[in-house]
């Protein structure tokens, strides 16, 4: 749930919350290492998003717009955590004309400073760019993503230390029929 606002002709905004507020789980074990004994205890996990967004035009075609997130993750109650991180997003608009269109190009950087999910992991960081186009008055729209996930991390924390990036390409287009009929 959230909320975006203007502030001004240039400036936006916002506030969302992502909640998870977990119910009793009964009977969840506990495994005691040095007593080498499991004990079964009833516990919950309640996880919370709150991210402030802002965006502003700072000049002609490119707008900016950045995000800090604060993230309290229950952990089932043993040592809830409550970290800090920042998105960090970029665009250009490219063209802007009657009849070629209006097309957008940008940069996100999902996780750029990544809060930490416990005392060894954070939550990956993500590299997406995208194009965005509207042609012949809004006829035909294409949207074109490249994103690129876990670019930076530490190669120890991947299986036998090898290195995985998990990537994904997007294609859509559309054609809208509705502004050619005339009624």
């Amino acid at each position: 749930t959230g909320v975006v606002v203007p502030i001004g002709i240039y400036h936006t905004a916002g506030f969302s919350v992502i909640s998870e507020n977990g119910h009793d789980v009964k009977d969840f074990p506990i495994r005691e290492s040095s007593l080498n004994d499991t004990f079964y205890t009833t516990s919950k996990n309640s996880n919370y998003l709150f991210t402030l967004s802002y965006a502003t035009n700072p000049w002609r075609r490119i707008n900016v717009g950045l995000n800090l997130n604060i993230a309290y993750q229950g952990n089932f109650d043993d040592s809830p955590t409550l970290n800090f991180g920042t998105d960090l997003g970029i665009t250009c608009r490219v063209l802007l004309h009657p009849v070629l269109g209006f097309h957008v190009a940008g940069l996100t950087f999902q996780n750029l400073i990544a809060p930490k999910l416990s005392s060894l992991d954070k939550m990956p960081f993500s590299t997406k760019a995208y194009y965005h186009a509207f042609m012949l008055n809004d006829r035909i729209e294409v949207d074109f993503e490249f994103d690129i996930t876990d670019l930076f991390t530490n190669t120890t924390k991947f299986f036998d230390d090898q290195k995985y990036l998990e990537w994904d390409v997007f294609l859509q287009g559309g054609f809208w029929i509705l502004p050619f009929v005339a009624v």
